[in-house]
């Protein structure tokens, strides 16, 4: 289903206003909405995703965790906008685009048409960026430059050849993650290709001398030879901040990350993502969580999904919810955002009685020849904390149980406290 706004001056941009799961639940937006959809496995995080995509490209294809999906547009597409964003076929008058591993060629009176369409199918991919683990790895490889009559597509290294504050700002980030800087060489020919190292100091070498400093650069590493934390990291920066899509889809950016970079680039994301995107993210990493919640942002939402059979269940935890869990030093500090991501979480009192309880269950199983089920054992540093760890994973619907030492009973308003948290009389 579609929603046609009054055309704007500025590009024409696409944003999805409001999404309806398999269980009903419906979830509107903003212009600028960061979603980020946790869960157990198979739960259905990544199909999310690709149903979003799907249902913007045909409305009328049926989807496995999206009932329906309501999307906008806004300005009018026209041969300008069209000319520099399609390859051109060399004759001046045909343009094509990648479409997965197809060129979808026509006129630009056709492609104008797509836009004006139902169902966007192959114009989409100019609105839409999906970055997924499959082809991350790939985007900060050695690119050839960008030449129309080769028909090769601008790259987001292309981006980053002709604009040095967005070298310099994934550059940044980069050192912040690494201890070592990001740079360009921009002096290789046709192709283009980043070095990881510290430049020298730019303002010590003037026109004359500007052959010397990328000499310096060329005999630094090249990043598409380094590990695929760095290149990963440089990519997701890479392909989201150099775009101008107005809806990115980004599948579990923590992949091949330590947790201090998965926690950075989740604020990263979240504190610089611009007025005019949405950001919709899957993620199994509590510590990309915590980023995000370092970044403290008002318009970021986490969806859990539970999965019953063919259902997926929608649990979600909004900017006002957020925001509590920001002022609470046990739950923004502690591994109990894990539990987003595991089928049951156990609260204990303390780390002693969680590894006595998660040994006792892996006992038990092993000894059955059986692999233990999916739970968390957690601890919230004494029995007065309970109730409010309860309070926040029953509000996102993940599975808990408390496991007090036996003189609980010895303080019936704590023992009530705890009760009610579990929503019981």
């Amino acid at each position: 289903m579609t929603e046609q706004t009054n055309p704007a001056p500025q590009n024409p941009q696409l944003f999805v206003n409001n999404i309806k799961f398999n269980d009903d639940t419906e979830m509107p937006l903003d212009r600028n909405s960061i979603v980020v959809f946790t869960g157990a496995n198979n739960s259905g995080k990544s199909q999310v995703l690709k149903d979003i995509e799907q249902r913007i490209r045909n409305p009328n294809v049926s989807s496995v965790v999206i009932k329906s999906l309501q999307w906008t547009r806004s300005g009018n597409i026209d041969n300008e906008f069209l000319i520099s964003r399609l390859m051109d076929s060399g004759d001046g008058t045909n343009y094509s685009i990648r479409h997965n591993r197809m060129i979808v060629q026509n006129t630009t009176g056709w492609w104008i048409n797509q836009w004006n369409n139902e169902k966007l199918e192959y114009i989409a991919t100019l609105f839409i960026g999906r970055l997924d683990t499959k082809h991350r790895l790939m985007v900060s490889e050695s690119k050839q430059l960008c030449d129309p009559s080769l028909q090769n597509e601008r790259s987001s290294l292309d981006i980053v050849y002709n604009d040095s504050e967005k070298e310099n700002f994934i550059s940044k980030y980069f050192f912040d993650a690494f201890r070592i800087g990001l740079a360009i060489n921009r002096r290789v020919g046709p192709r283009v290709a980043l070095h990881i190292g510290n430049p020298p100091d730019r303002s010590t070498h003037s026109m004359c001398y500007e052959d010397t400093f990328y000499k310096e650069i060329a005999q630094f590493p090249r990043l598409d030879e380094q590990g695929d934390g760095m290149r990963s990291f440089a990519s997701v920066l890479l392909d989201t901040f150099t775009s101008d899509y107005s809806i990115t889809l980004i599948d579990e950016p923590e992949a091949f990350l330590h947790p201090p970079q998965a926690r950075l680039l989740g604020k990263i994301l979240t504190k610089h993502n611009p007025n005019e995107r949405q950001l919709f993210i899957s993620t199994h990493s509590e510590d990309f969580l915590q980023g995000l919640l370092d970044a403290e942002s008002d318009n970021v939402t986490i969806i859990r999904i539970n999965r019953q059979d063919s259902i997926n269940h929608i649990s979600t935890l909004n900017s006002e919810n957020i925001k509590r869990l920001c002022r609470t030093p046990l739950l923004r500090y502690s591994n109990i955002l894990s539990g987003l991501f595991h089928e049951r979480v156990i609260v204990c009192e303390g780390d002693s009685d969680c590894l006595f309880y998660q040994a006792i269950m892996n006992s038990l199983y092993e000894s059955r020849r059986e692999i233990a089920p999916d739970i968390l054992f957690t601890q919230c540093g004494g029995k007065g904390r309970i109730k409010d760890v309860v309070s926040a994973l029953k509000a996102v619907n993940v599975p808990v149980s408390a496991v007090c030492d036996f003189d609980i009973l010895n303080d019936s308003s704590k023992f009530k406290e705890i009760i009610a948290a579990f929503g019981e009389n």
